[in-house]
C-alpha cells in the first residue's frame, strides 16, 4: 500500500495519497513512513500544525532518518519556529552530513535568527556539495545583501542566472542591489526582465515603479504601480506608492489626489471597520495624555531627525518628571535596522516598542493594551507605512503628521497637522478626510545638523559666475521645473547649475532639454549643468558651498533639504503651488522672514532668480546672516513648537472627552 500511496504522491495527487496513508495508519497506527509522508502532505497543503504533529509522531518511532528531521524542520519553519527548525535541520545533518538541501534549509532559518555568517557558511557548503544549485546562489546573494555586501550579493545572483537563465527572482534581486548602488537604468532593466519572465510578478512591477520614479519618469512609474495593483488588488504597497507619486506629478491636483486616497481606503481599510472596538480610555480632559508615535523612520532619516526637537522638548514624564509631566510619550518603531539616531530618539521617550516584526493587527492590539489616547502617524502613504494599523482605530484620537504635509484618505485618522502657509485657504481643506489643525507658525521644527561645515562666502565672488543648485530627490524635477530652470540659465549669462541625480539616462534627458530651453549648445550645457550622485551627509552639506542660489523644484518642493541649504547660508527661490507639499518652501521662507523669494508663477520664479543672481551684495549678506536668522525664527524655536503641538493635542483630547465632533 505504501508504494501505491507514494506513486500518487509523486504525481502530485495529494488527495489520493493522503487517503491511502490514512488507511495504512488505521491498520498500523505507528507506521513511521505513513506518519511522515502524511505529515509531508499536510505541509504541502498548508496545514503546518498538523504536519508538525504527524512528523513528530513519526520521529517518536524512527529518529534515525535524515529526511524525517528535515521535513519536520520545514514544517516548524513555516510556523516561524526558527530555533526549533534549526535544531531539526542540524539533527538531519548529523545523520546525513552531505545533504545540500538541508544546508540550504538551515541557512534559511539562520537568517531570521540573525546568524548571517553561519547561514552564509551553510550556503557555501551546499554549493560545494552540489555546484549546480541556482536556488542556493540566490539565497547566498540575499544573505550577502543583508550583511551589506552588495557587490558580492550581485555576483551570487548572477551565478544563479548563469545556471538558470529563466530565474525572475534572481533578476529581481539584482535589481534591488543595483538600485541600492544608485544604478537606476540597470535596476529598471533587471526588474523589467523579471516581469517578462514572470508577467504576474507584482513585486517586480512595484520596484520598477520605484526606480522609474527616482529617475523622473513619473508616467511610466504610474503605469508600473498600476500593473502591480491590477495583478494584486490588495497590494497596499503598490497602491500607496501610486498615491504618493501623485504628489510629484504636475498633472494631478488636490481633488484627484484625494479621490485616489479614498479609493485606497475603500479597497484596503473599510473592511477593518468591523474589528474596531469601543475605547474605554478615561475621559478626563485634564489628566496626563498618552501619545503614541508610529513610524518606520525613527532612525537617521528626515522624519527621525526632525521629530527629535519635539521629543526633546515635550512636557513628558521622561523630560519633566512624574509630578510635572503632562504627557507620556510612547514610540512604536517599525524600524528594521535601528541606529544611533534611534537610540537618541528613544532617550527622550517614556516607552519604546519595537513593532517591526508585528502584523498591523498585533501592533494595534499593543497600542490598545498601552491605553494610548492620541496615536500619531508619521508616514502617510510613504514607504513601509502602517496605515492598516490606524484603520483598526486602536486609539480614540488619531493624527497624521511629518512624513509629508498631505492627507491619508482614512476616515479613522481624525486630524492632520499643517500651518497657515502650507494650507492657507479654507477651500483647500475639503480635499482631506482629516480635520486640518494649523499650528501657529511652522509645520516643521528644524533640527540643526551638528556638526556641520561652516558657511562660506558665495562662490560667485570667486568664480565670477552664479551657480544655481537643487539637492532634492530627482523625482521632484519635473519637465515644467526643467523648462523653468532652462529659462533661468538663458536669463543669467554664464550661470551654472548643480542637480542631485543618480547615474542613468535621465541625465542626458536633462542636458537635452536644458540646451533646448536655455539657448546654449549641448556641448556647453554638458559643462554648465553638473550632476552629483549619492553622498554622505557631510559631503552633501559641503556641496552647498558650491551653490549661490537654491532652486526649489515643483509641484513637490523641498522641505528639510531646503532648510539644510538655508543653514549653509544659501538663499532659496521657491514656487507656491496648489498642494500643501507644493507650499513647503513658502512656509519655510515666510517663517525666516524672506517671503520675497516666494514666486506665484513661473515667470515670477525666473524673474526672482535672475534678480537675486545679479545682487552680489545681497547674496553675501544672506550668506553671513542666514544661520542667525534661522535661529531667531519660529522654524528653530523647539520650545514654542512643542507647546503649540501639545496645545493642539490637548484640544483634540478635550473634544473626544466631551464626545463632540472634531475641533
Amino acid at each position: 500500500m505504501i508504494q501505491a500511496a507514494l506513486k500518487h504522491h509523486q504525481a502530485n495527487e495529494l488527495q489520493e495519497s493522503e487517503k491511502i496513508y490514512r488507511d495504512i495508519l488505521v491498520e498500523f497506527p505507528r507506521h513511521p513512513d505513513a506518519l511522515h509522508l502524511l505529515g509531508v502532505v499536510a505541509y504541502q497543503t498548508g496545514r503546518y500544525e498538523e504536519s508538525v504533529e504527524l512528523i513528530q509522531r513519526a520521529l517518536a518511532v524512527n529518529s534515525t532518518t535524515a529526511e524525517y528531521h528535515r521535513n519536520y524542520g520545514l514544517a516548524l519553519a513555516s510556523l516561524r519556529r526558527f530555533d526549533e527548525a534549526a535544531v531539526s535541520y542540524r539533527k538531519a545533518l548529523q545523520i546525513k552530513p552531505n545533504y545540500p538541501k538541508c544546508f540550504h534549509n538551515l541557512a534559511a532559518v539562520l537568517q531570521p535568527l540573525g546568524k548571517l555568517d553561519e547561514a552564509i557558511a551553510c550556503c557555501r557548503r551546499a554549493i560545494a556539495l552540489q555546484p549546480n544549485y541556482p536556488e542556493v546562489y540566490n539565497a547566498l546573494g540575499a544573505l550577502m545583501f543583508a550583511r551589506g555586501d552588495t557587490p558580492n550579493a550581485i555576483f551570487a545572483y548572477r551565478k544563479a542566472i548563469e545556471q538558470q537563465p529563466n530565474y525572475p527572482q534572481a533578476y529581481f534581486n539584482i535589481g534591488i542591489g543595483l538600485q541600492q548602488q544608485g544604478n537606476m537604468d540597470a535596476a529598471a532593466e533587471h526588474y523589467s526582465i523579471a516581469t517578462q519572465q514572470r508577467p504576474t510578478y507584482a513585486e517586480a512591477f512595484t520596484n520598477l515603479g520605484v526606480v522609474l520614479k527616482m529617475s523622473g519618469h513619473l508616467d511610466e512609474a504610474m503605469n508600473a504601480y498600476q500593473k502591480a495593483l491590477d495583478l494584486q488588488p490588495g497590494n497596499t504597497t503598490a497602491h500607496s506608492n501610486l498615491i504618493y507619486l501623485l504628489q510629484f506629478h504636475p498633472d494631478f491636483g488636490p481633488a484627484e489626489i484625494f479621490a485616489r486616497q479614498q479609493e485606497w481606503e475603500q479597497m484596503h481599510a473599510v473592511a477593518l471597520k468591523a474589528v474596531i472596538k469601543p475605547h474605554n480610555n478615561d475621559r478626563n480632559p485634564n489628566r496626563r495624555i498618552k501619545i503614541g508615535y508610529v513610524s518606520p523612520d525613527l532612525r537617521h532619516h528626515v522624519v527621525g531627525t526632525n521629530l527629535l526637537p519635539l521629543l526633546r522638548e515635550h512636557n513628558s514624564v521622561r523630560n519633566r518628571g512624574e509630578k510635572d509631566g503632562q504627557f507620556e510619550i510612547i514610540c512604536y518603531a517599525s524600524v528594521e535596522k535601528p541606529d544611533s539616531m534611534s537610540q537618541r530618539l528613544q532617550s527622550f521617550t517614556d516607552g519604546w516598542r519595537d513593532i517591526s516584526k508585528m502584523s498591523d493587527s498585533e501592533a494595534a492590539d499593543l497600542v490598545r493594551r498601552d491605553q494610548i489616547d492620541i496615536l500619531v502617524d508619521l508616514t502617510l502613504h510613504m514607504a513601509d507605512n502602517r496605515l492598516l494599523l490606524f484603520a483598526r482605530k486602536p486609539a480614540p484620537v488619531q493624527v497624521s503628521y511629518l512624513g509629508y504635509c498631505g492627507g491619508t484618505g482614512l476616515t479613522e485618522i481624525d486630524y492632520r497637522i499643517s500651518d497657515p502657509n502650507m494650507d492657507p485657504s479654507e477651500d483647500d481643506l475639503k480635499y482631506y478626510s482629516e480635520k486640518t489643525v494649523r499650528l501657529a507658525n511652522s509645520y516643521w521644527c528644524y533640527q540643526r545638523p551638528d556638526p556641520a561645515p561652516q558657511t562660506m562666502p558665495p562662490p560667485v565672488l570667486k568664480n565670477g559666475y552664479v551657480t544655481f543648485g537643487c539637492m532634492n530627490n530627482f523625482a521632484k524635477v519635473t519637465a515644467k521645473t526643467l523648462d523653468t530652470w532652462g529659462r533661468i540659465l538663458g536669463a543669467v549669462p554664464n550661470s551654472k547649475l548643480i542637480i542631485h541625480a543618480q547615474e542613468g539616462g535621465h541625465r542626458q534627458r536633462v542636458w537635452d532639454r536644458m540646451a533646448e530651453i536655455s539657448g546654449r549648445s549641448l556641448e556647453t550645457i554638458k559643462k554648465d549643468v553638473e550632476f552629483v550622485g549619492k553622498q554622505d551627509f557631510w559631503k552633501y552639506l559641503q556641496t552647498f558651498h558650491r551653490i549661490d542660489i537654491v532652486l526649489d523644484p515643483f509641484p513637490y518642493g523641498g522641505g528639510i533639504t531646503t532648510c539644510d541649504g538655508l543653514w549653509m547660508g544659501v538663499p532659496v527661490i521657491t514656487f507656491s503651488g496648489n498642494t500643501a507639499v507644493g507650499r513647503g518652501g513658502r512656509s519655510i521662507l515666510t517663517n525666516i522672514g524672506l517671503p520675497e523669494w516666494v514666486a506665484y508663477s513661473t515667470d515670477e520664479y525666473v524673474q526672482k532668480a535672475a534678480e537675486l543672481a545679479s545682487d552680489l551684495g545681497r547674496l553675501k549678506n544672506l550668506r553671513e546672516t542666514m544661520r542667525e536668522r534661522m535661529l531667531r525664527s519660529p522654524l528653530m524655536d523647539a520650545v514654542d513648537f512643542a507647546r503649540e503641538v501639545e496645545k493642539a493635542y490637548r484640544e483634540m483630547w478635550g473634544k473626544w472627552c466631551e464626545g463632540k465632533p472634531k475641533i
